[in-house]
């Protein structure tokens, strides 16, 4: 299961970057200043930035120096993904879509474990206190869903395994889906730009 989640997490990033590559032509291709006697340069999506500065320099790379003037818009878009922005899910992305070459994304089992209240249950809680040496003072009560009766609270530690990308740690199929969703968002934002 977890090599068959790799090799679709591995093309879902793939598809995404390979969108945002595409969009960027669509930039390119109507907003650039193309220099007689220089051909199109290759164009992808910025990632990574470091900083504004480095933003506008790719812009000038490819042959739209005055975008930040010109289509404040467009690079107000693209400036707001880049990770001195904050922002992580796009550089994840594509560090993710770039290592397929050499092999697909490491999926590991993290096993998890937490406090489940009330499984079964509707809950009262007067207070909830859980210290620094994780001891639980509860008080309140449980109202049984089947029968209405009140009952002792159900406490129970719960534990789990579950899939996690490996490098950055998060569910294959919540990234997945986050990242589309986000991109494909990106995207028809340029798009309306243009």
């Amino acid at each position: 299961m977890s090599e068959d989640e790799s090799i679709v997490a591995a093309e879902i990033c793939n598809s995404c970057v390979l969108a945002l590559d595409k969009a960027m032509n669509s930039v390119w291709q109507t907003k650039a200043t193309k220099k007689e006697g220089k051909g199109k340069p290759n164009i992808y999506f910025p990632i990574n930035m470091t900083s504004r500065e480095k933003l506008a320099e790719k812009f000038r790379a490819y042959q739209m120096p005055n975008m930040e003037n010109e289509n404040p818009e467009i690079f107000q878009l693209i400036d707001s993904v880049q990770v001195y922005r904050g922002v992580k899910w796009l550089s994840a992305l594509h560090k993710l879509a770039a290592i397929r070459h050499e092999e697909f994304p490491k999926i590991e089992k993290v096993k998890s474990s937490g406090i489940g209240f009330g499984r079964g249950q509707d809950l009262y809680i007067k207070s909830l206190v859980i210290d620094e040496k994780g001891q639980i003072d509860f008080q309140g009560y449980g109202l049984n869903r089947a029968t209405g009766k009140i009952e002792p609270a159900i406490v129970e530690v719960v534990e789990e395994m579950r899939s996690v990308l490996k490098d950055i740690g998060i569910a294959p199929y919540s990234f997945c889906e986050s990242s589309v969703t986000k991109v494909k968002s990106l995207i028809s934002k340029l798009y309306r730009l243009l």
